[in-house]
């Protein structure tokens, strides 16, 4: 992603990349790349994520559980899957038109994800339009289904041992 943005070379960005613990096991050594004209910032494994996403223009990210937390910031997105499990989500965040979505990792070229980044850079109807398609697909019932779906799964598990 690093490398994409660093094809945008026309526009000063500043970016902050969000590092969590598990990307940090495997990836020690991270850093921006020496000849970047971009003003990059780290902050590893965040508190307040939101905080973040409210000062952003846009996120680029991977179709994980992270899409969901900027539907509801209201983070225009730009997102491809990295592991299979995303697919679906990213079929999801498609057939909604809440973010732009990419190839898979394993055959996204970094030339298409720089296009993607300078296109949603250049157009804030588009990027206003996700933001409000972003937030209107999270209701902030998400815990309460969790819980329920947990709870019906607890009586059907318990039902079946006392029979």
């Amino acid at each position: 992603v690093m490398r994409a943005l660093d094809g945008v070379q026309d526009i000063q960005l500043d970016v902050k990349v969000l590092v969590g613990p598990r990307f940090l096991e495997s990836e020690p050594g991270l850093q921006a790349h020496p000849h970047t004209t971009h003003r990059y910032e780290f902050v590893m494994n965040p508190h307040h994520v939101e905080q973040v996403m409210g000062w952003a223009d846009l996120g680029v990210i991977a179709c994980g559980s992270t899409s969901w937390e900027c539907f509801a910031s209201r983070l225009p997105v730009i997102v491809f899957p990295i592991f299979e499990n995303q697919m679906r989500a990213a079929q999801e965040i498609r057939r909604g038109t809440l973010g732009i979505v990419l190839p898979a990792l394993d055959v996204l070229t970094e030339a298409e994800l720089t296009a993607a980044i300078r296109t949603l850079l250049l157009n804030e109807t588009e990027r206003k339009r996700l933001s409000h398609a972003g937030q209107g697909a999270v209701d902030g019932q998400g815990a309460i289904r969790v819980s329920q779906i947990l709870r019906a799964e607890v009586q059907q598990a318990v039902g079946y041992a006392t029979r």
